[in-house]
């Protein structure tokens, strides 16, 4: 495999990684908030299937 391309994993991993961890916070703390995930979807456009996957599912019923 061509170093760039290794390289290249290695950054892309780590960005990865951090930002997911910084949305799966960030959802969390909308959740505590009181905000239903149907909010979340709502203004990240993203489905919900797509918010449970990061962030677990809510244990709450919203």
């Amino acid at each position: 495999m061509p170093e760039h391309l290794a390289t290249q994993l290695i950054a892309t991993s780590l960005n990865f990684v951090t930002t997911r961890r910084a949305f799966e916070i960030a959802i969390d703390e909308a959740r505590r908030a009181g905000w239903p995930d149907d909010e979340v979807c709502r203004i990240t456009g993203l489905s919900r299937q797509t918010v449970e996957a990061v962030a677990g599912r809510r244990h709450d019923g919203r």
